[in-house]
């Protein structure tokens, strides 16, 4: 396996954990948000006429749907795909917690998959977005696929290093991040 910590500027390694996969999975379709919260707000309306008109079990009925339905969408479905990720991870390379290493050149990005010793390259024009969770970096792509770098994880550089190194290769990319001008200070 060939190393690319020489020519790499970045670089980022971490262990995707189950709290990793959470943040990693947590929101992928802002729409379904949107989605659940109109449909919550029909049925709860629904709900409060039913009340009004004496349909005492069916009132409770839909509203408890709602709240079932908001509490797997908001809670429960990150956690339920961390969970079949880790069973993935633990077929495909037999490790409950695959370790990730991320090489970010001035030319490229080079993904190192550790246990079979793949590469794919991505072109910095490739990136839409940087978005941040609390401990991750996305970094998203066509087609909704995305990269993470672990805040924590980087060996060469700096979080916010990173960011500007990311602002200047991918000046179209849509930058969404939080408050950092106390990170790591």
């Amino acid at each position: 396996m060939e190393d690319y910590s020489s020519v790499s500027v970045f670089e980022n390694r971490f262990k995707e954990t189950k709290r990793v996969k959470r943040q990693m999975y947590g929101k992928l379709r802002p729409i379904d948000d949107i989605i659940i919260g109109f449909l919550c707000g029909v049925i709860l309306y629904e709900s409060i006429s039913m009340l009004y008109y004496g349909y005492i079990t069916l009132a409770l009925l839909f509203l408890s749907l709602c709240i079932l339905y908001a509490l797997h969408m908001f809670v429960f479905r990150s956690m339920l795909i961390a969970r079949r990720e880790a069973k993935r991870d633990l077929v495909i390379y037999n490790a409950k917690d695959p370790e990730k290493w991320i090489y970010y050149t001035e030319d490229c990005i080079i993904f190192v998959n550790q246990y079979n010793g793949g590469i794919e390259k991505f072109k910095y024009e490739q990136i839409r977005k940087l978005s941040e969770t609390k401990d991750l970096f996305k970094i998203w792509l066509p087609q909704n696929l995305f990269l993470v770098a672990h805040k924590g994880g980087f060996v060469k550089g700096t979080p916010l290093e990173f960011i500007e190194f990311i602002k200047r290769k991918a000046p179209k990319a849509k930058i969404k991040l939080k408050d950092s001008s106390n990170w790591y200070s």
